[in-house]
């Protein structure tokens, strides 16, 4: 019993310990690290608010978009239609044409009735009577088509001048989408732009209060949250979007326990404004070297590889229609992004350090997770 007494009282005193750090003045100012942090979340979730703003409109304008390119094609598809029709009816009505020509012909001398009684050659007449009323069934049968073929081209303008009009309907409202969606980025940019400067500050404070440097308070809060995030229940975890399966390769099972966290990777330095989005193999090789940095080898980063080219293709902007999970590392919630900062939204580095950790604190390694997805569809 005396050891189980030992481990509880030091329990207690890492408790208590944690309990003075988290109350404890910052010796610059006088606010606790619990303050602090605190505001960082509100500073923090601000900024998620106006990117999450963002993401929402841009995906409404994508797809006012589509609908208004559908539409155009469908109004391209029934002129192109009509057109044919057209040309189909006007060759019926060549032809009507041809045939009563052919007729008038072969009954302008006499009336046929009149030639047959009277001809010293019935059977030659009775074959051109003949003649004459397969022409006139004919006429009859192609009078028939240039109708229909009139009357179908009619039908199909008709239908052209509907979907055209819901075109022009859908173009507008797709043009205001954009113009929303363009507003909301730029109140976005805005934010984002407060928020750093606002986090750089707060975490200059959180140093001072913790007696590390700015880059370890960071790092070391960023982890404890993503940490957080990655031991909640994934029941119900949405599956990646449908790509075609790509060769399994062995990989090592995922421990039952992580392993101890390896030195984590300084957080990635944020892109300019208005910086290019990164192309899927300059965030595979942003990935490789902040891999590298965790102490992951080739065969870790060839699993990492493979597990977002099934969940994103390495794209930044991969958005699941279905469950809304976005990125590089398909996050779900896309705010969870937002844990590593906040331009999650469009920042090749900042949703690769999230994802790193991520599968760190919950799978121990990118084969642990990619094992998992190889079972499961998701992970």
């Amino acid at each position: 019993m005396r050891p189980v007494r030992h481990t509880s009282h030091s329990a207690l005193v890492v408790a208590l310990v944690i309990g003075m750090l988290l109350t404890a003045p910052s010796p610059a100012s006088g606010v606790t690290i619990a303050e602090i942090e605190a505001e960082l979340t509100a500073v923090e979730e601000a900024a998620a608010s106006a990117s999450d703003n963002a993401l929402v409109a841009e995906a409404a304008a994508q797809d006012a978009r589509g609908a208004a390119e559908t539409a155009a094609a469908r109004v391209a598809a029934l002129d192109a239609q009509v057109a044919a029709t057209q040309v189909e009816a006007t060759a019926h009505t060549a032809r009507v044409v041809a045939a009563a020509v052919a007729i008038s012909r072969a009954t302008t001398d006499s009336p046929l009735l009149a030639r047959v009684l009277t001809a010293a050659d019935p059977e030659t007449l009775l074959a051109g009577l003949s003649t004459a009323e397969r022409t006139g069934r004919l006429s009859a049968q192609l009078a028939r088509s240039a109708r229909e073929s009139a009357n179908a081209a009619a039908a199909q303008r008709s239908q052209a001048d509907v979907v055209r009009a819901e075109r022009d309907r859908l173009a507008t409202d797709a043009e205001a989408a954009a113009a929303r969606a363009r507003g909301l980025v730029e109140a976005e940019t805005a934010a984002i732009a407060s928020a750093r400067s606002e986090l750089d500050a707060l975490y200059t404070q959180l140093a001072a209060a913790q007696r590390t440097t700015v880059v370890r308070a960071k790092t070391q809060r960023e982890e404890r949250i993503i940490a957080q995030q990655a031991a909640q229940p994934a029941a119900g975890a949405p599956t990646s979007p449908s790509r075609a399966p790509e060769t399994p390769v062995t990989s090592p099972p995922a421990p039952a326990a992580p392993p101890a966290p390896v030195t984590p990777a300084p957080p990635p330095v944020a892109p300019p404004a208005g910086a290019p989005i990164a192309t899927p193999a300059e965030a595979q090789a942003i990935a490789r070297q902040m891999s590298a940095a965790r102490g992951w080898g080739d065969d870790q980063f060839s699993c990492l590889v493979r597990l977002w080219n099934r969940e994103s293709g390495w794209r930044v902007q991969a958005r699941n229609p279905s469950s809304g999970a976005y990125g590089i590392p398909q996050a779900y919630p896309a705010e969870k992004l937002a844990s590593a900062g906040p331009d999650w939204r469009t920042d090749a580095a900042t949703q690769i350090s999230w994802g790193l950790s991520y599968i760190g604190s919950r799978y121990g390694s990118p084969c642990g997770a990619w094992d998992h997805s190889e079972r499961t569809g998701w992970y």
